[in-house]
């Protein structure tokens, strides 16, 4: 079941939480698309279908959503949490990134910024701009993957899933888990995802700690330990690098203000899948 908390509603922009329970991991009914939006994962893992092609989704790969199509989906590792940002297509059209668009850790900073901004309140203008910038940074930051095959990318994403439950599985392990050789998973990852494995765990690592640092309030070294960082001070080195802050300046920015009043109210968003 979907559960939608609308951060803000207005003619030229919709920003929403939106919640799955991810009780089902069969492939949902077709759904319709009506409107172009980004999609970012905060936490879970899904399946996402589009015109016979599947993707894997997680807090390091997000989607576009373009009119005109119809998605399928599939929970079979659990439920998750998203944002959609609905914005009207510049000059009539967007083109469609070929794949997953791919978070930084940076980006992931800027997605959660965003989310505590509408939370808290703020202005009309002040969240247009937040948004309209990160959705184009969002698109410029998606590599092409013209040329990737349907195998690399199912590969990628196969690989992508095993991690998303041990982010700290070793190359080997991960190769032999599926029937291939070292080298040609970290070749066929890195053309398929545009970055590393190592980069691709970094990316894991920081999301995880972004979501921490927002709804905990454990220190650092806590933090550091549960997320796969060897101590504070290279969770601290990590971030500042991946983000441009460091943590105590990240919490700051990204703690939610439990009291301030969100644009929009908790309703159903879809029936169950």
């Amino acid at each position: 079941m979907l559960t939608s908390r609308l951060l803000l509603d207005t003619p030229g922009l919709n920003i929403a939480e939106v919640r799955c329970t991810g009780q089902h991991a069969q492939w949902s009914p077709p759904e319709p698309i009506t409107a172009f939006a980004i999609v970012l994962p905060r936490r879970g893992v899904f399946h996402r279908r589009v015109a016979g092609v599947q993707g894997l989704v997680d807090p390091a790969t997000g989607y576009v959503e373009m009119p005109g199509t119809e998605q399928e989906i599939a929970h079979p590792a659990g439920g998750d949490l998203c944002t959609t940002i609905t914005l009207p297509i510049p000059d009539g059209h967007v083109p469609a990134p070929a794949g997953p668009v791919h978070v930084s850790p940076w980006l992931s900073a800027a997605h959660r910024l965003l989310i505590t901004q509408a939370s808290s309140g703020a202005d009309v203008v002040k969240l247009t701009d937040l948004a309209t910038e990160l959705v184009a940074a969002v698109l410029t930051a998606t590599p092409s993957l013209h040329g990737s095959t349907r195998a690399h990318r199912r590969l990628a994403d196969e690989t992508r899933q095993i991690l998303a439950g041990e982010p700290n599985c070793p190359l080997p392990e991960l190769a032999h888990r599926l029937a291939v050789s070292p080298w040609h998973l970290s070749r066929v990852f890195h053309q398929t995802t545009g970055v590393t494995l190592r980069q691709f765990r970094i990316r894991l690592r920081t999301t995880a700690a972004l979501d921490l640092l927002v709804t905990e309030s454990r220190s650092l070294a806590m933090i550091a330990a549960d997320t796969g960082f060897t101590d504070q001070a290279h969770l601290t080195r990590t971030l500042r690098a991946q983000t441009g802050q460091p943590p105590g300046r990240l919490r700051a920015l990204l703690k939610t203000v439990n009291k301030a009043q969100p644009h929009g109210t908790t309703s159903p968003a879809a029936d169950s899948e």
